[in-house]
């Protein structure tokens, strides 16, 4: 098959030794389990899936570092994978028949079931495994588990020009996006202010079903002197308050007459 050109099934002993209870002791059941007895950890619960920090991935092991963040990309598998390790000759590739089992037949059929483990050629930890539908140029997926990994972040390694510049750049940015967002605010309440006075004036209009404007008269200045005028002109009027003194005396004169009218009848 095409796969057994770049299987190496002369394996050489790893360089660093591994003290398996030590490592009992350092990694976590997952982390052990996979390095140790080539198991796979589940889909899309290891902790590199979605990291886009810039960085190396070493080892857990050993840690010889073997994968570049630039090489990493998102393939869907549900593990991370990369399309490109940083030197072959870091990692061992060979055949792996464990999830065939003893069904031959089943592997006559379809040989493409064999697939290529990756283990670390420092230490032989088990990483994950190879399959050539991975995005050009290289056109491979190595597919890691992320319990054999140890991310090794990047420091920043610009210069004090370097940082200052990327600082004000960053600042002069933020300062025109929030101006940029101020100004369609702006706009967006002149817009809603024209809209109310339109709706204002319409409404005014329309009050008249027949179409006639009303208004409202208004006191002005003129009118108020005016008026203030016509009140100085009119005169009080005098009331008189009829007292009992003078009910008495017009009683007085108005008692002679009577006989007088009487005895000429």
């Amino acid at each position: 098959m095409q796969k057994s050109n770049r299987w190496c099934l002369n394996k050489p002993k790893p360089e660093y030794k591994v003290d398996k209870d030590e490592l009992r002791k350092r990694l976590t059941p997952i982390q052990y389990r996979v390095t140790q007895e080539k198991a796979t950890e589940r889909p899309f619960s290891g902790e590199y899936l979605k990291l886009k920090d810039n960085g190396m991935y070493a080892c857990i092991i050993c840690g010889e570092e073997l994968f570049s963040s630039s090489s990493k990309y998102d393939s869907g598998c549900g593990w991370p994978a990369f399309n490109d390790i940083i030197d072959s000759k870091k990692v061992r590739l060979a055949p792996d028949l464990s999830h065939v089992g003893s069904n031959l037949l089943l592997l006559a059929i379809k040989p493409d079931l064999v697939r290529t483990e990756v283990t670390c050629a420092k230490c032989g930890s088990h990483l994950g495994h190879l399959f050539d539908d991975g995005p050009k140029p290289t056109g491979k997926r190595y597919c890691i588990n992320s319990a054999a990994l140890k991310f090794k972040k990047q420091e920043s390694q610009c210069s004090n020009n370097e940082c200052v510049t990327n600082s004000v750049q960053q600042i002069s940015d933020s300062v025109r996006r929030e101006n940029s967002e101020n100004a369609e605010k702006s706009e967006k309440t002149k817009r809603l202010e024209g809209t109310k006075v339109t709706a204002v004036k319409q409404s005014s209009i329309a009050i008249d079903s027949s179409g006639s404007k009303s208004r409202i008269p208004t006191l002005t200045r003129s009118s108020s002197s005016n008026l203030s005028a016509v009140r100085s002109r009119l005169k009080p009027v005098k009331t008189t308050t009829t007292t009992t003194a003078n009910r008495e005396s017009t009683a007085r004169v108005i008692a002679p007459t009577q006989p007088m009218l009487e005895t000429h009848l």
